[in-house]
């Protein structure tokens, strides 16, 4: 079950707003009587403080249960401890109907009690700040401070989990400078951080995908009003063209990781697609984002993270302002790849 809210400092709402709700109505189950459990005690004052420049939030509360504690434990060595589970929000930051960030608030039980931590994640996962909303241990002062909170902003799961051991429960020698007195207090903090990341990415994953793809549209469009989730990702008339064009290789595309979104301007006009897709293969891969014109130019390939080698950016980049490959001619890994997200694309241009 779901509970879906806008804030907003001028009490409306539009753009992305619209199109998070409109992502959430189609794919999600809405509960309009639930009380949702918001661990972030003043969101208002907590969102302002963090991001001085958001003018408005949107809230997407989800029940964080065993499928979730699951997947936690499969890509961290530790878990969520049973309070972790429940209702929880995220809050999707938001300045001029453009997103900004996420906030989320996390706790992890402490020797003075309870710690409650709010973070600050950027769009593609990564630390960007944190703050305690509650902490009595004597060394919370010397833990809030610049210096010690840089050495964790930027990092993603996988930056955060290379300074513990691989138990989780200490940290390497000299992976970071840690204040007098405050090991156990710092180990709980790193802990906390990629607890929240990987949460967010588990129990929030459409929510996360749509904010990624809405800044990749906002760069490479004029004007975007509204992104429309695709209704089917793979149609049989693509999967049809697409073993023409492998003839008879693997895609090197996972499939299942594939997001897809109509880009709209003004007046509802379709402008062309944003998808999203992991690929790998010859030992590189991560995830893209690609824009298409309505009609099948390349108008960009984003990675999420950085390029895997300067011999995949270069291959990628000459596909942008170029039409989408024929099945006939595309030879490479990059060609490929853009061939059968072009074939998506084009899929799109009629839904």
């Amino acid at each position: 079950m779901t509970e879906e809210t806008m804030a907003g400092r001028n009490g409306c709402t539009s753009g992305l707003a619209h199109t998070l709700l409109l992502a959430v109505c189609l794919l999600l189950p809405v509960s309009s009587w639930a009380e949702a459990y918001c661990a972030l005690r003043d969101p208002v004052g907590a969102i302002s403080a963090m991001y001085p420049d958001a003018d408005s939030h949107r809230s997407i509360v989800r029940t964080i249960g065993p499928n979730v504690r699951d997947d936690i434990a499969g890509r961290l060595p530790f878990t969520l401890h049973f309070n972790e589970l429940g209702k929880h929000t995220l809050y999707v930051v938001l300045r001029a109907d453009q997103p900004m960030g996420f906030v989320h608030a996390r706790s992890e039980p402490g020797r003075w009690g309870l710690v409650e931590m709010v973070w600050s994640l950027t769009s593609d996962m990564r630390i960007r700040d944190f703050r305690f909303q509650r902490c009595r241990a004597p060394s919370c002062a010397s833990l809030k401070d610049p210096a010690f909170v840089s050495q964790l902003a930027g990092r993603d799961l996988g930056g955060l989990l290379e300074l513990l051991e691989p138990d989780g429960n200490a940290f390497r020698p000299g992976a970071i400078t840690i204040p007098e007195g405050g090991e156990e207090l710092a180990l709980a903090i790193v802990r906390s951080a990629a607890k929240t990341i990987a949460v967010t990415q588990s129990a929030w994953p459409d929510s996360v995908s749509l904010v990624q793809a809405w800044q990749v549209a906002s760069a490479r469009f004029p004007v975007v009003t509204a992104l429309e989730p695709a209704s089917q990702t793979y149609p049989a008339e693509a999967i049809s063209e697409l073993d023409k064009a492998l003839a008879g290789g693997q895609s090197a595309v996972r499939r299942e990781t594939v997001t897809a979104y109509r880009v709209l301007g003004p007046d509802h006009v379709y402008l062309g697609t944003v998808i999203g897709a992991n690929w790998a293969t010859a030992g590189q891969g991560g995830r893209f984002f690609w824009a298409f014109s309505k009609g099948g130019h390349v108008l960009g390939v984003d990675p999420l993270a950085a390029w895997p080698s300067n011999e995949a950016r270069s291959a990628f980049e000459r596909l942008i302002d170029q039409p989408i490959p024929s099945t006939e001619s595309c030879a490479g890994p990059a060609e490929l790849v853009a061939t059968e997200l072009g074939l998506l694309s084009r899929a799109l241009d009629i839904e």
